[in-house]
Order: structure tokens, then C-alpha cells, then sequence
């Protein structure tokens, strides 16, 4: 568990309103099927997910990449492989969009259901969660994701993805 302070909250809010603002002028909020919520929906929909990532990289102890742009190359929001996906409804899953699922990257479920108090839950390889039984729609014109269930297993407990961050921090500084 990690407890986001009050600097952590505004500055992980001060970029959910950077990236809604990215959104609306690359028009992201109609391919993502969401047109019909409000402005202040939308972004509380990116709140939520900066502050997952925000308590992740706390958590972890590893950069934050925090991309606003199209220009920019997402290579995971933490450590180059970690997207960070938050919820804020204690029955909520993790949820993997299928257009953007990546199969080398791993996906960490954080829970801020109780925010400031954040959880870490879990995390699955894109390529475990990219199965046949996990996929679904929610309809409502929102594009087919992987919605896998908040349960150890199918996710894996958080320590392993801590030892292979560490693993991969070992190697880079022996070469």
C-alpha cells in the first residue's frame, strides 16, 4: 500500500488535465467510444489512472514516463514495460484495451478505491491476458478489451514484478 500526500495528488491531477486536453485535440475521446460523458467524467477517468500510476512509481521506486503528445513513444508508463492501469470501484478488473494490448508488457492493477490509499493487486503479461477467455465488450460503442479478474492467479503477486525490475536494474548497471 502506498498513501498518495496532497504534492503526489495535484501533481498526478495536474497531469490528468494535461493528457485531457492532449486527448480532446487529438480527438481521442471518439475512438475510445466515450463521447457521451462529461467533460468533468472524462477527467476523472484520467485522474484515476495518473494516480495509479503516480502510487506505482512511489511503490516501485522506478521513473515515471509521463507522455502528453502524439509525438512521443509510449514504451509503458513505468520501467520501459509496466502499464499501470488504475480502478476506483473495489469490484472493478483490469482492464487491457485489445487495440493497444501489448503482449511484451506487463499490466499492474492498482487499486484507489480508498485514495489516498492506493494498492497494488496485481499484474499479468499482456501475452496471458491477450486469451480468448478474458476477452469482452461493454458495449455502448466501446471497442473489445481483455477484462481479467482481480484474483491471484490469473494476476501474479506484485513481488515477482518487483524482482524483475530489479533483475533488469542489476543487468543494466553490469554492462
Amino acid at each position: 500500500m502506498i498513501i498518495l500526500d496532497r504534492e503526489h495528488t495535484d501533481l498526478a491531477d495536474n497531469y490528468a488535465i494535461r493528457r485531457r486536453a492532449c486527448a480532446l485535440t487529438q480527438s481521442r475521446t471518439q475512438r475510445r467510444g466515450l463521447e457521451k460523458l462529461s467533460a468533468m467524467a472524462l477527467l476523472m477517468l484520467d485522474a484515476v489512472g495518473t494516480r495509479a500510476e503516480c502510487a506505482a512509481h512511489l511503490l516501485m521506486g522506478v521513473e515515471w514516463k509521463t507522455p502528453f503528445s502524439e509525438d512521443v513513444v509510449r514504451d509503458g508508463d513505468l520501467c520501459g514495460f509496466i502499464e499501470v492501469k488504475g480502478v476506483a470501484r473495489p469490484n472493478d478488473r483490469l482492464l487491457i484495451k485489445e487495440e493497444k494490448a501489448r503482449p511484451d508488457h506487463a499490466y499492474l492493477l492498482m487499486d484507489g478505491t480508498l485514495h489516498p490509499m492506493w494498492y497494488a493487486i496485481g499484474w499479468i503479461w499482456g501475452r496471458d491476458a491477450m486469451q480468448e477467455k478474458y476477452r469482452g465488450n461493454f458495449g455502448g460503442g466501446q471497442p473489445d478489451c481483455f477484462i481479467v479478474p482481480r484474483t491471484i492467479p490469473p494476476l501474479n503477486p506484485v513481488r515477482q514484478l518487483f524482482d524483475i525490475v530489479r533483475a533488469q536494474e542489476e543487468q543494466r548497471q553490469s554492462a
